[in-house]
């Protein structure tokens, strides 16, 4: 259960809970919980078309990523956007583009991926 502040704003909608809290962003979801923090520069911040342009890929690559949890966002926009740390999600597809390129199916890249971050 999430502690609410007195300045909190609460919205519902069905199955998910967005809180606002004094700056942070937390959202309540079937998954667990997310915080967006106001101290990451939102610079380093990006949409999925941004992330598309800098990488060249198409943007549903790069939401079915995310989809497939290859690629997971850091955050989200008023609009529920997901944004992606810049240096994080180029060094991420960066793997993935090499891993493809060894003709690795992308459920065999899930698995090498999520072991490195494991270890």
């Amino acid at each position: 259960m999430l502690a609410l502040a007195e300045k909190s704003l609460l919205y519902w909608q069905p199955q998910k809970l967005k809180v606002v809290l004094l700056g942070f962003e937390c959202r309540g979801e079937k998954r667990g919980v997310r915080l967006m923090k106001p101290s990451q520069n939102k610079e380093s911040l990006l949409k999925a078309g941004e992330l598309a342009k800098l990488t060249g890929m198409l943007v549903s690559t790069i939401r079915f990523y995310t989809k497939l949890g290859l690629l997971s966002a850091d955050g989200y926009t008023p609009g529920k956007y997901n944004l992606y740390a810049k240096d994080k999600a180029l060094k991420r597809l960066r793997q993935i583009e090499e891993f493809k390129q060894r003709r690795f199916t992308l459920e065999e890249i899930l698995e090498k991926l999520s072991a490195r971050a494991s270890a």
